[in-house]
Parts: structure tokens; C-alpha cells; sequence
């Protein structure tokens, strides 16, 4: 599925299918570069408290974090604050 040597960046939204992906993958020695996450802002502060549990999940992996904002409405979208070529942080 992957090219030999491939890195990858995992998208990872908080929930449980994500964050089993991500775990999944480093078991089977894929090579991941990094944790993206999108906060789209549709939960309140719950969509805040997911964003800081991936950010941390990533540190504690020792992986790059990236992370975008996006207020989401129903018939709208705002074009995210951040990035994914700039980490909020680097390990």
C-alpha cells in the first residue's frame, strides 16, 4: 500500500478510530512523520479539549503535531487559521 520508506502524516480527529489508526500504524513499523488534526470549532469547547488531547498524544509520541482551525457552519466554511506545513510544535 505504501512505498518502501514511505512517511506518512496521520490525520487524527480525537475520537477512537483515529487515535487506533495512529497506534496501528506505529506497531506495524510504518513510518509516521507527524499528527495532523482539524478543529472545525462544531463542539464548543469539546472541540478545544480534542484538540489539546491530540496535541499531547502526539508530544507523548514523540511526532510533529499540525494542527488547523476552521469555523464550520451549514452552508459555510472559513479557511483555517493554521497551516499543516508549520507544526505548532516540533519534537
Amino acid at each position: 500500500m505504501l512505498a518502501p520508506g514511505a512517511r506518512v502524516i496521520v490525520g487524527v480527529s480525537g475520537g477512537p478510530d483515529s487515535v487506533c489508526l495512529l497506534h496501528v500504524l506505529r506497531e506495524l513499523k510504518v513510518r509516521v512523520a507527524g499528527v495532523a488534526h482539524v478543529n472545525h470549532k462544531l463542539r464548543g469547547e469539546a472541540s478545544d479539549e480534542d484538540e489539546r488531547f491530540v496535541a499531547a498524544m502526539a508530544r507523548e509520541l514523540g511526532l510533529d503535531f499540525h494542527a488547523a482551525t476552521g469555523i464550520c457552519r451549514p452552508g459555510t466554511w472559513s479557511r483555517p487559521r493554521g497551516e499543516f506545513g508549520a507544526s505548532s510544535f516540533t519534537t
